[in-house]
């Protein structure tokens, strides 16, 4: 099972252009604030990457990668959500760490950040906020569980539970991103395959449609 995986994660590396075993690296290596921040640029790419995919033109690649992740109004999250990209689960996980990326990466004194500590100094309202925001994500491992449960699992393996919320996100962005190819090179070989058809045949398609309508209005 988690050599599958593996080699799961390993295709989607070689699809996103990243050097293999970054992304069990990522897991395992660095800082928790050097984590963050990488975490976040493979979110914020997956979300460029689905956003050209969506509208099928890869001339706005630059123009969303220019976008704000997290800018409510016009980021490239509000795109994602305008356009029922991500759920709410996905869109609530992203969120959150984008505006916790924003926090750790504008403070020098940051770089000594890490998951236990920022889980312990938060309120009880943000910590169960935090906890759901990168468990809701993962029905799979926690299903219905409290949020208490949440709030522990958060407290002992923040990193774990953030670093499976972005794969997960990433491989669906990625599927998504291939599913409108598909349906758009689908429709393509339709439209060429109508234009190889007799004219006169298409003629008389058009006409039984429009004497199956008049049968229709006449009853």
């Amino acid at each position: 099972m988690y050599e599958e995986f593996r080699e799961t994660l390993k295709g989607t590396e070689g699809d996103l252009g990243l050097p293999a075993g970054f992304l069990v690296e990522l897991l395992d290596g660095d800082s928790d604030w050097s984590f963050v921040i990488k975490i976040h640029s493979l979110i914020e790419a997956a979300l460029t990457h689905l956003l050209t995919g969506a509208f099928g033109r890869t001339e706005l690649l630059p123009l969303f990668g220019r976008l704000h992740t997290s800018d409510t109004r016009t980021g490239k999250l509000a795109f994602a959500k305008a356009l029922k990209l991500v759920d709410r689960n996905q869109a609530a996980f992203i969120q959150t760490i984008s505006e916790l990326r924003n926090r750790v990466v504008h403070d020098v004194h940051s770089v000594l950040f890490s998951f236990a500590a920022y889980v312990e100094s938060l309120d009880a309202n943000d910590r169960r906020t935090f906890s759901r925001a990168i468990t809701l994500p993962l029905n799979r491992m926690f299903g219905a569980e409290p949020d208490a449960t949440r709030i522990e699992a958060a407290k002992k393996a923040a990193r774990f539970l953030v670093w499976n919320c972005a794969i997960d996100f990433v491989m669906d962005a990625f599927q998504l991103k291939l599913q409108f190819e598909f349906e758009r090179q689908w429709a393509e070989a339709q439209r060429r395959r109508l234009g190889e058809l007799d004219p006169s045949y298409l003629l008389t398609i058009r006409d039984a449609l429009g004497r199956s309508k008049e049968n229709k209005s006449e009853k």
